[in-house]
């Protein structure tokens, strides 16, 4: 029994021995972010790393090729696949006491969890990370990481914390960090959610000189498709277009599938509202298959919200109410209120074009109550006029229709 138990241990220690060479030179062959990953590359670090992540004693050398892969494989659209293994490679890191890791492992986990719509989950991986990181003498992770922790707060709406958060991630950042750039567009964004698009543009436009500065193809592509909402939302449609078809272009040539896919998307959301519903539709059709393949809920909502506003201006109302229903599903699963509110909105006067009244004026209320909890923000009064010139709408035209048919 003892050599039976002897050579099950010499040839563990040959798998593991064969594990590590494996592990270095497969790292050799992953490229930088900016690059594409071969598939036969990802398959091979994929295939090891089940194995690796299974062994303690081999964490020097798996620590770095998860790292390596992580940015490739949320840029190639993968999600829960991988989050699993980030997770167990978290696990590891800290049975390791590997803080270092732990650091760029929550700032990895988190951002994957805000891809999928988590957003509370988000916050508490990159608040972890920051926990990890305030420990360490060098500061620029833990200002990447109160980034990071800033979005996922402003993405629950909680705008007073997002602002904080980033002002204290830009006194900690050297002036000459480019992570400063992702500060000013979350500033850009908050700007927007506050109906500032004016000053939204300045922080987009601050964010992209930095980006330009540094050569980062990727977030300059994302400064481009920040600037593409603000001109949106001041209805120059010109300059909006402009710069959201940079950004496809630049997501496009780095094989970007999801972030292209909402570029993609927010094109055919202009289209929308310069009246050209065929090229909208045909935008989104295309946007769509890709934001099933990552199972992108935050956009699918998004998405479907525009495609239901598209056939609604068609006055095709049962594609409308299909579509609308589907956004309702997303919004719900990810806690989007807005998205919400604007789906309920829509599906309100999908079903006065259906000869529903009833359930027009529910789904309206049902709106209202959902805004309720907007009262002391800056866009409440912004929804609650527009939903209530639709129930009001419907109501004179019902109303009509009575005294017509009496």
């Amino acid at each position: 029994m003892d050599a039976i138990a002897q050579q099950r241990r010499d040839s563990q220690d040959l798998f593991e021995q064969y594990a590590t060479r494996g592990a270095k030179l497969l790292f050799m062959q992953i490229p930088e972010p900016t690059d594409v990953l071969p598939d036969v590359t990802k398959t091979r670090v994929l295939h090891l790393l089940t194995y690796l992540l299974k062994m303690p004693a081999q964490w020097e050398p798996t620590c770095p090729l998860l790292l390596r892969l992580a940015p490739h494989m949320e840029k190639m659209g993968h999600r829960q696949d991988w989050l699993a293994l980030l997770e167990a490679g978290s696990q590891m890191a800290e049975r390791q006491h590997d803080d270092q890791a732990m650091v760029h492992l929550a700032l990895h986990i988190g951002y994957l969890h805000q891809l999928g719509g988590e957003f509370q989950n988000a916050y508490g991986w990159f608040k972890k990370g920051v926990n990890y990181s305030s420990a360490m003498p060098q500061k620029p992770m833990l200002g990447r990481l109160l980034n990071h922790q800033a979005y996922a707060a402003k993405l629950q709406r909680r705008f007073e914390e997002a602002t904080h958060l980033v002002e204290k991630a830009m006194r900690i950042l050297p002036t000459s960090d480019p992570e400063l750039a992702h500060s000013y567009f979350i500033l850009g964004t908050i700007a927007q959610e506050k109906l500032m698009h004016d000053l939204a543009v300045q922080h987009f436009f601050s964010a992209l000189h930095i980006r330009q500065q540094q050569g980062d193809q990727r977030r300059i592509a994302r400064c481009y498709r920040g600037l593409g909402t603000a001109y949106f939302a001041l209805a120059d449609y010109v300059l909006a277009i402009e710069y959201t078809e940079k950004a496809v272009v630049l997501f496009s040539r780095m094989h970007d599938i999801s972030e292209e896919a909402v570029a993609i998307m927010n094109i055919g959301a202009i289209y929308l509202q310069m009246g050209e519903v065929n090229k909208a539709l045909l935008r989104f059709r295309d946007a769509e298959p890709i934001l099933r393949k990552t199972a992108d809920k935050v956009h699918l909502a998004m998405l479907y919200n525009n495609i239901g506003y598209g056939f609604q201006m068609q006055q095709n109302w049962t594609a409308a109410r299909d579509a609308y229903q589907q956004s309702i599903k997303y919004c719900s699963d990810v806690n989007d209120d807005e998205g919400l509110i604007n789906a309920l909105d829509g599906l309100g006067v999908v079903y006065g074009g259906l000869n529903q009244p009833a359930l027009a004026v529910q789904t309206f209320d049902e709106a209202l109550g959902h805004l309720a909890q907007w009262r002391h923000e800056e866009k409440y009064r912004y929804y609650y006029d527009i939903i209530w010139q639709h129930k009001t709408e419907l109501r004179i035209t019902f109303t009509k229709s009575m005294c017509h048919n009496t």
